[in-house]
């Protein structure tokens, strides 16, 4: 929650990118293969900034796709490689912010239940 909630402080999204807002940014070599774009790389034909959201977007890009990019598996995969019986699927918008979804999620279920969400599996 905090990492999510510092990052997005820092940084404002431009499309598809993250714009550091401090020089130097503080996740300099901790940007988790989020694509970037510095302030001396944009241009007036760039999208306006706007405030970047600790949203499901985030947790992928920052946290899901680097840690699954070099098996190509499944984050789900790679936490427990041998697979977990699933006993209930799980829906959210990815646009939520990310810590109340877990929140949820950890008053709904007990910590040792496995469910099925898209964003992991």
């Amino acid at each position: 929650r905090d990492d999510l909630t510092k990052y997005c402080d820092v940084h404002q999204r431009v499309g598809r990118k993250h714009l550091c807002t401090q020089d130097p940014c503080p996740f300099l070599v901790d940007h988790h293969g989020a694509a970037l774009l510095k302030h001396s790389d944009a241009t007036s034909g760039d999208a306006a900034p706007c405030k970047l959201v600790p949203n499901m977007h985030l947790v992928v890009a920052r946290h899901v796709k680097p840690k699954t990019k070099e098996s190509g598996k499944c984050y789900a995969l790679t936490v427990h490689p041998e697979g977990l019986a699933i006993t209930t699927f799980v829906t959210h918008t990815w646009g939520g912010i990310f810590h109340e979804l877990v929140d949820v999620l950890s008053k709904a279920f007990d910590p040792e239940e496995a469910v099925w969400i898209c964003s992991f599996a």
